[in-house]
């Protein structure tokens, strides 16, 4: 998918995590997937946000998930490397 919409461009969504399975979504930052047809509602605020080198990815989570589930998770990454990793844990869990 990166070579037909760019790294940089994609967005990978988690979300609507149990004790066994989560989903994935991949979205455009700009655009749209011809013939998708899903759409999620995010909150508008109150997100967490942590920027890292994909190397060090399973730090990053560990660190993340430390504090328990999260109700949703969005992943970007580009080319040099870098990733930013914007997470939403409800206060209602």
């Amino acid at each position: 998918m990166s070579a037909l919409y760019g790294m940089e461009n994609l967005r990978g969504l988690g979300h609507f995590w149990t004790g066994q399975t989560s989903h994935y979504a991949i979205g455009l930052k700009v655009g749209a997937i011809p013939n998708s047809n899903f759409s999620i509602e995010l909150p508008d605020s109150g997100w967490t946000e942590t920027v890292g080198q994909t190397d060090q990815l399973a730090e990053i989570y560990d660190e993340i998930y430390k504090d328990g589930a999260l109700q949703y998770e969005i992943e970007t990454f580009n080319e040099g490397g870098s990733c930013k990793i914007s997470y939403y844990r409800s206060t209602h869990q």
